[in-house]
């Protein structure tokens, strides 16, 4: 409540206080984390980490610090801790499972639907946007790659990738709080402005693209143009098409190869890499 006052009061400190509340968002998942039970889930301290960064010096960068773990240590807590969850995520789905069959009656008994059901026939009247569908599943399948990796980071699933974001947040916030970010962010929205959309930049246009088809006078020199542009494309299209094939040939190789060491089921297991 008190920061929100402060930057109300104070805009140009929006900016400083937005990385700040990432930085204290990482922080308190990684204490959330801290708070298992369990030794081999826990993370270290981020100021032990920063400890480390800044006081470790090189000679002891050899020495490795080591956390001995013993046979069943906290295993109690463990199987409590495990128990309780699997009780509270037994009793949101009792309670969803109740939810919606309550809403499929109430849905059953005030049901305004006229249409003929054609339940059980063969008609599918999205075929014809198949494709774009496709496209639109591929497209929703990076994005949830990309949100896996965004848990993975936020939960401390990959702790050094964790501890470098939660510092550089926390080093820009700082920065941001001491330079002027008003005067600097209106500073440069009017030199963009007065730079990039002016009436000069037909000038501009007029330079860059002087050579272009369309600004080609003859009619020779359109259809050269025109025809040089589309041998570019086709000979870009025949060098991704070479290099796509030799990509796959590769795969398969490596498939082949995983085959015959590992085994015939091969799939793809989601994973982190290293930032």
């Amino acid at each position: 409540f008190y920061a929100g006052v402060y930057i109300v009061e104070r805009p140009h400190l929006i900016p400083s206080f937005s990385f700040f509340f990432v930085a204290w968002a990482m922080i308190v998942s990684l204490q959330m984390k801290r708070d298992h039970p369990s030794p081999w889930v826990q993370c270290k301290p981020f100021f032990k980490q920063v400890g480390t960064l800044l006081f470790d010096s090189h000679q002891n960068s050899n020495r490795v610090s080591t956390t001995v773990i013993k046979a069943r240590q906290s295993w109690a807590e463990v199987k409590a801790y495990e128990e309780c969850r699997k009780l509270r995520l037994d009793h949101d789905q009792k309670m969803k499972e109740i939810r919606q069959k309550l809403e499929s009656e109430i849905n059953a008994v005030g049901n305004e639907q006229v249409q003929t059901d054609t339940t059980g026939q063969q008609f599918v009247p999205l075929a014809q946007f198949l494709p774009i569908l496709t496209w639109i599943q591929g497209l929703l399948g990076g994005y949830c790659q990309l949100f896996r990796r965004i848990k993975f980071i936020f939960i401390w699933e990959d702790s050094i990738t964790s501890f470098w974001i939660t510092l550089a947040t926390l080093v820009t916030g700082g920065i941001l709080l001491i330079i002027p970010c008003g005067i600097i962010l209106h500073w440069t929205c009017r030199i963009a402005i007065w730079t990039f959309l002016g009436p000069w930049m037909k000038i501009v246009d007029s330079l860059l693209y002087q050579d272009s088809v369309l600004h080609s006078k003859s009619k020779d020199e359109k259809e050269r143009r025109t025809e040089e542009a589309f041998k570019e494309i086709v000979s870009a299209l025949q060098g991704r098409s070479k290099a796509a094939r030799l990509v796959g040939e590769e795969v398969t190789k490596s498939k082949a190869f995983k085959t015959l060491l590992f085994g015939e089921y091969i799939t793809n297991v989601p994973y982190l890499e290293r930032l």
